[in-house]
């Protein structure tokens, strides 16, 4: 796995994109591209993604896989599953518990939303595809926009210790490429079942 580091972008989404299509080949790796600060990012339906600078993971990642594109998505419980439990160990036993997945791209906490997935398929010059997987956590934020304070939350104000976006993007790239090969292997079904159980939607 490789991630780049960048003090400040626009989107970090749109830099993985260049990256991944002007690859030369795959090679297998879970590739990413990591903002400190993020001034343009984007969720869901084009809605902008609140990252302040130095207070938030804004990340993308990219890979290739024999599974795309048909089973794009399948990308974002892999993802899912693998930003919570890089997730779990920085919070305190009293509220991970509520730490989940709310269908269809949300992590939340305390039934606020604490960060989000943004999967989008991107074609090879050569032929095939790319798929590049945004993920965006709030991690040391403690004042939100007007809109978002009463349904957005972070891992400082439920009283966790955040890692630093860089360690928590290792983590979680880590956790992308073992349940990807959990899919290549045994199949969806560990991780259909493994969603179940960080479910929180309701």
């Amino acid at each position: 796995m490789h991630i780049e580091i960048f003090d400040s972008l626009p989107s970090t989404m749109d830099v993985a994109r260049a990256r991944a299509t002007s690859a030369v080949s795959a090679d297998g790796r879970v590739h990413g591209v990591l903002a400190r600060a993020q001034t343009a990012g984007r969720g869901q339906r084009g809605r902008q993604w609140y990252a302040p600078a130095g207070e938030a993971l804004a990340v993308t990642y990219w890979l290739q896989d024999p599974l795309l594109p048909e089973r794009a998505g399948e990308l974002a419980f892999v993802a899912g599953i693998a930003a919570v439990e890089a997730l779990g160990p920085s919070l305190p036993p009293s509220n991970s518990a509520s730490l989940g997945l709310k269908w269809p791209n949300d992590m939340v906490l305390e039934g606020r939303k604490l960060g989000g997935i943004l999967i989008e398929m991107a074609a090879m010059p050569g032929g095939g595809w790319v798929a590049l997987v945004g993920v965006g956590i709030n991690l040391t934020v403690r004042q939100f926009p007007p809109e978002l304070v009463d349904m957005a939350t972070s891992v400082a104000l439920a009283g966790g210790n955040a890692l630093a976006p860089e360690a928590l993007a290792d983590q979680i790239g880590a956790g992308l490429e073992r349940w990807m090969e959990v899919r290549r292997s045994r199949g969806f079904g560990p991780i259909l079942a493994r969603w179940r159980a960080l479910d929180r939607t309701v």
